[in-house]
C-alpha cells in the first residue's frame, strides 16, 4: 500500500503562502501616499496617527504570525521607530541636527511613509521560509556543537588580546577627553586597520554566547571566564559612548533567545528588552554630561533617529539627479584596499559629510544613513518603489542562502539593526567581515582540537590498553 503525498503540504513546510490582499491593501496606500506628496498637499500631520495605527497591525500580525525571523520582516519593524520619531521631534519640537531637516520634515515622513507601505506590501507577497525550518535549523546547530570538540585555549587569548587593545587606547584618556573628543577621534585612535578587529571581538561573542546558550549543563563560572574579553571590549565601547557594537552583539543572542523560545516572549523578557535598549541608547548622553548645548545633549542621547533621517532631508534639499544605482556599485570597492586603487570613490556616508561639514586632513566619521536616504539618491521619488522590491528579493535569496546554517541566519538577521542607519554598501561588508570572522573563530577552536587535544587523548587512550594488556 502505497501512501499518496501532497505537494501543496510539502511545499507549505518550506514556504509560507503569499498573502495578496493584505500586499494589495499596502500597495494601495502606499500610491495613495505617494500621490499625496506629489500633489504637495499638506497631509503629514494627519497620516501620522495612521502610520502609527498601521505599525502597530503590521507588528501583531507579524508576531502572531511568528514573521519576524526574516530581515525584511525585521526592516519593516524597525524602520518607522526612525522616521516617526524623527518627524515628530523636527515638526513639533523643532530639533534636529541639520537645518534641512525642519524646512523638508513633511516631505521626508511622507517619503518614508510611501516607502515603508512598499516593503510591507512587498513582504506579504514573497515566499518566506516556514517557522519550523528556521527552528530547525536552530535544532540542528544545537546538537552540531553538543557534538563537536573544540579547543578554546588560543581564540580566547586572541579575543582577550584583541579586548586589551581596543581598552589599552583609551585608559589614559581624562574624563574631559572622553566627554569632549568626537566620536571619530577617539576611534582613530586604534587605526582603520585596528577598528576592524572589532569583529573578531563581535565574531566570538557569538561563538561564544552560541556555545553557552545551546549547552544542555551550563557552569556559570566557566561562561563568565570565556565571556571576559567581550565585557572588556564593552566597557572600552562604554567609555567612549558607542552603542552600535553592543546592539550588533546583543542582536543576535536576541535572534537566537527569540527561535529557541518558538517565537515568543514572555512580559517579562519584553521589559528587560526594553529597559536594556533605553540604558544603551542613553549611553550616548554620558559624553554630553559637561556640555551646555542643548541640541548636543539631545543629539548625543537620541541621535540614533535624527542623523540617518538627517540625510535624506539634506538630500531633498540639495540633490540635483539621482545617481541610478551608483551607490551599490560601492559595494565592491569596499572589499579593495585603497592602496591598490589611488581614486578609489569614499563611501555614500563620508560623501555627504564633506559635503556638509567641508574636506579635512584629519579623519572622516561618516553621516548614518538610513536606506531611505539610499533610495533617493539612487533613485529619486521613484525609489520608494524600486528600493523595497530590491529589499525583498534580497531577503529571499539570503534566506536561500542561510537554509541550514542557522550562525549564518544569526549574522544576517543581526546586521538589520545595522542595516537601519547605514547604506547597503556597508551592510554587505559589515555582514561579510563579520560572518568571515565567525568561520575563521570556529576553524581556530577546531584546529586547535586537532593538533593539541585529540593526539593527546589518543595517547591515553594507548597507554590504558597497555595496562589493560
Amino acid at each position: 500500500m502505497t501512501s499518496s503525498v501532497n505537494t501543496t503540504e510539502i511545499a507549505s513546510l518550506v514556504h509560507y503562502r503569499s498573502t495578496p490582499t493584505a500586499s494589495c491593501t499596502f500597495l494601495f496606500l502606499a500610491l495613495l501616499v505617494f500621490t499625496l506628496s506629489r500633489l504637495n498637499l499638506d497631509a503629514a500631520n494627519y497620516l501620522f496617527p495612521i502610520n502609527v495605527i498601521l505599525h502597530i497591525w503590521v507588528l501583531y500580525r507579524l508576531y502572531k504570525r511568528r514573521l519576524l525571523c526574516h530581515f525584511d520582516s525585521i526592516f519593516v519593524c524597525l524602520f518607522p521607530f526612525y522616521y516617526l520619531f524623527s518627524f515628530l521631534l523636527s515638526f513639533h519640537f523643532s530639533i534636529a541636527v541639520l537645518p534641512e531637516a525642519l524646512s523638508s520634515s513633511r516631505e521626508v515622513f511622507l517619503y518614508c511613509f510611501s516607502m515603508w507601505l512598499m516593503s510591507v506590501a512587498f513582504f506579504f507577497l514573497r515566499p518566506k521560509r516556514n517557522w519550523r525550518n528556521i527552528r530547525r535549523d536552530a535544532q540542528n546547530l544545537q546538537a552540531r556543537l553538543a557534538e563537536e570538540r573544540t579547543s578554546l585555549f588560543t581564540l580566547y587569548a586572541l579575543a582577550l588580546a584583541i579586548s586589551i587593545f581596543f581598552l589599552g587606547k583609551i585608559q589614559f584618556l581624562s574624563m574631559d577627553q572622553l566627554a569632549t573628543l568626537s566620536r571619530v577621534e577617539l576611534t582613530s585612535l586604534v587605526s582603520q586597520t585596528g577598528w576592524f578587529l572589532k569583529y573578531v571581538i563581535i565574531a566570538y561573542s557569538w561563538y561564544i554566547g552560541s556555545l553557552i546558550l545551546l549547552q544542555h549543563r551550563r557552569s556559570y563560572t566557566k561562561a563568565a571566564i570565556l565571556l571576559l574579553p567581550v565585557l572588556v571590549y564593552w566597557l572600552s565601547l562604554i567609555s567612549i559612548g558607542s552603542r552600535r557594537e553592543i546592539f550588533f552583539t546583543v542582536s543576535a543572542f536576541a535572534v537566537l533567545f527569540f527561535v529557541r523560545s518558538d517565537g515568543r516572549l514572555s512580559f517579562k523578557v519584553f521589559l528587560f528588552g526594553t529597559v536594556a535598549v533605553i540604558v544603551l541608547l542613553l549611553l550616548g548622553v554620558f559624553r554630553s554630561l559637561d556640555g551646555t548645548n542643548t541640541i548636543t545633549f539631545i543629539t548625543n542621547g537620541l541621535g540614533e533617529f535624527l542623523f540617518p533621517i538627517s540625510t535624506l532631508a539634506y538630500y531633498f534639499e540639495h540633490l540635483q539627479h539621482s545617481s541610478f544605482g551608483e551607490s551599490f556599485v560601492q559595494a565592491f570597492y569596499n572589499f579593495v584596499p585603497k592602496d591598490l586603487i589611488a581614486e578609489k570613490p569614499i563611501p555614500l556616508a563620508s560623501r555627504i559629510a564633506i559635503e556638509i561639514a567641508g574636506n579635512s586632513d584629519g579623519p572622516i566619521m561618516g553621516y548614518a544613513f538610513t536606506p531611505a536616504t539610499e533610495a533617493y539618491f539612487n533613485f529619486g521619488t521613484i525609489g520608494v518603489f524600486i528600493y523595497p522590491a530590491l529589499l525583498s528579493l534580497f531577503s529571499f535569496f539570503a534566506e536561500e542562502l542561510a537554509k541550514g546554517r542557522f550562525l549564518l541566519t544569526m549574522a544576517i538577521l543581526a546586521q538589520t539593526i545595522n542595516f537601519q542607519r547605514s547604506d547597503f554598501p556597508s551592510f554587505i561588508f559589515e555582514a561579510t567581515a563579520v560572518s568571515g570572522s565567525l568561520f575563521i573563530c570556529i576553524f581556530i577552536a577546531r584546529l586547535e582540537y586537532l593538533i593539541v587535544c585529540k593526539p593527546s587523548k589518543l595517547k591515553s587512550a594507548n597507554r590504558e590498553e597497555d595496562v589493560s594488556i
